[in-house]
């Protein structure tokens, strides 16, 4: 699998990918905002980018990301696996966005969340800044 730019030849791909069993692709869906609204926002705000995760020709999820500026810092804001392909390897296997993302690096650390559990802290700035 690898994560490839959303296009004028893929965008609507993008679109029609949803988290929602009934793909009735609402602007806000249970667990994420509409892709469509995550690819309006990278078109408008540069500090946003956003790729499709494909397996092999076949578009399975959809990745968010970039620099928040009110924050100073970089973060994969939005991640998701097509309904169909949750729970089969695509959706199920390793997530190859953190190493792959334009300018961020994995971070291997582990920082605490507001609810106290670890996870991890995928971004850092690719200079070593203090993303």
């Amino acid at each position: 699998m690898e994560l490839t730019e959303v296009t004028g030849e893929n965008w609507k791909q993008a679109v029609f990918l949803t988290t929602d069993p009934e793909r009735k692709i609402p602007l806000d869906e249970k667990w994420i905002i509409s892709n469509a609204f995550s690819l309006l926002q990278a078109r408008y705000d540069p500090n946003w980018d956003c790729r499709l995760l494909v397996d092999g020709e076949t578009p399975v999820g959809f990745a968010f990301y970039g620099y928040w500026q009110e924050r100073d810092r970089y973060l994969l804001c939005r991640y998701m696996i097509d309904v169909r392909y949750q729970g089969r390897p695509a959706g199920g296997g390793t997530n190859p966005a953190p190493v792959r993302m334009p300018g961020c690096v994995y971070h291997r650390g582990r920082r605490k969340h507001q609810g106290g559990e670890a996870v991890p802290e995928l971004w850092i700035p690719a200079d070593g800044g203090n993303g």
